[in-house]
């Protein structure tokens, strides 16, 4: 059969505790599906579902060891791709979110406060994202890491409601637990009273 072709993988880095990993490639081989396998740089090899058209592996790799690695592909389990580099981290642990509210026309830096926040901005750019979620419709945003256990994103327009968000480094694991973010529409003053007072203060001003 003709070797595999494995052009790309998503995503470039997961949690070593396990999570869904596609390798994107080309094949033609009518040898059994369950001699598909991915095999990582420690030595595990882990079985492999393709695609109706074999233009993508999914390998669920679990209990992986932190730090840099490879994935191959292999369509026999003894011949092996050229390696893909890939990196395993810790998962992130969302502690808390400030503030807990913003407006409909977005600009909200949002603050989320854990652990293990170090992404894998060195190894690919962009890949740590804070997920705003309304009726299973995602806003997906950037996030900047500013520590391991601090970092920020900021809000995009979005029709007001309680919107739950999670954190990812890897734009497709996203652990618990959740934390609700609710968009408003902003108030509008349309009168205060009175419109002014002495200089010592003390005045009491209503806002309409």
């Amino acid at each position: 059969y003709i070797p595999p072709t494995v052009t790309g993988l998503f995503p470039v880095g997961g949690p070593t505790a396990g999570h869904s990993l596609t390798i994107f490639g080309g094949w033609v081989s009518s040898l059994p599906p369950y001699q598909l396998a991915c095999k990582f740089l420690n030595g595990d090899v882990v079985g492999g579902t393709s695609s109706p058209h074999n233009n993508h592996t999914v390998c669920l790799p679990v209990n992986q060891v932190l730090g840099s690695s490879t994935v191959q592909l292999s369509l026999n389990r003894v011949d092996y791709s050229e390696p893909f580099a890939y990196l395993f981290y810790q998962e992130a642990d969302p502690r808390s979110i400030s503030p807990h509210g913003g407006p409909i026309t977005g600009n909200t830096a949002v603050t989320i406060t854990g652990k293990n926040f170090i992404g894998i901005d060195n190894f690919t750019k962009n890949e740590t994202v804070c997920r705003f979620r309304l009726n299973q419709v995602d806003l997906v945003i950037p996030a900047k890491v500013l520590s391991e256990t601090q970092l920020v994103c900021v809000t995009q327009p979005r029709q007001a409601g309680p919107y739950v968000v999670h954190v990812s480094l890897n734009r497709q694991d996203f652990p618990d637990p959740p934390y609700e973010f609710q968009f408003y529409t902003d108030p509008v003053i349309t009168a205060i009273s009175p419109t002014s007072g002495p200089l010592a203060g003390g005045t009491v001003l209503t806002l309409t």
